[in-house]
């Protein structure tokens, strides 16, 4: 208990959320999805098939998560380091696939101005064809969000994973050669793509 400063909070958030004896702060977006996809779902005896994937996850956060988003001076949003990582470390490494599906603009052309300009935002045109993500775009691939630099500290190696190019310190924004990565006829913000934004 915070005392007589325990509802800090209160004095920030207009609608707080009241229990019988105390005041808490509202629950966050994501925890009320959370607590929605619960209400159906048993943890206690998760079949061996989950506990796997909890093993899975579990390695996965230890030893594969070293990035974040964040407001980049560079760009927009931009993708920092959470971590020191030494040179050779695959810091992007994720669960689903990044793999992408390609489109023409003409079969895109049904699809609202508003989302063909998000398109033309954050994916790669290149030959009259759009790359989509096939996680869709309401997952996060941190990936989309490297920005350019002619002295990057990523590359994609013949494996085609990001990999550093040196030694990584925590906070450092991690950036690619966007020239270098998609060679010299990459396009990003695809005027075509986006028209009207509707």
């Amino acid at each position: 208990m915070l005392g007589r400063d325990r509802d800090w909070w209160h004095n920030l958030v207009p609608y707080a959320v009241k229990t019988d004896r105390a005041m808490r702060p509202p629950a966050s977006a994501a925890t009320l999805y959370r607590q929605h996809i619960m209400k159906n779902e048993n943890e206690a005896d998760a079949p061996e098939a989950s506990g796997n994937l909890k093993k899975r996850l579990h390695e996965h956060l230890k030893n594969e998560v070293y990035c974040k988003l964040g407001v980049s001076k560079i760009h927009g949003v931009g993708v920092f380091a959470l971590r020191d990582f030494p040179k050779g470390t695959q810091p992007l490494r994720s669960m689903v696939t990044h793999k992408e599906k390609k489109f023409s603009r003409t079969e895109l052309k049904d699809v609202p101005g508003s989302v063909r300009k998000h398109l033309s935002d954050f994916c790669l045109v290149e030959g009259g064809r759009v790359y989509v993500p096939q996680i869709g775009m309401n997952a996060v691939n941190l990936s989309v969000y490297l920005n350019h630099s002619k002295t990057p500290n990523l590359f994609f190696n013949a494996e085609d994973e990001l990999e550093a190019l040196y030694d990584v310190k925590r906070g450092d924004e991690m950036t690619i050669d966007y020239d270098i990565s998609f060679g010299e006829e990459h396009v990003f913000g695809d005027e075509e793509l986006a028209g009207d934004d509707d």
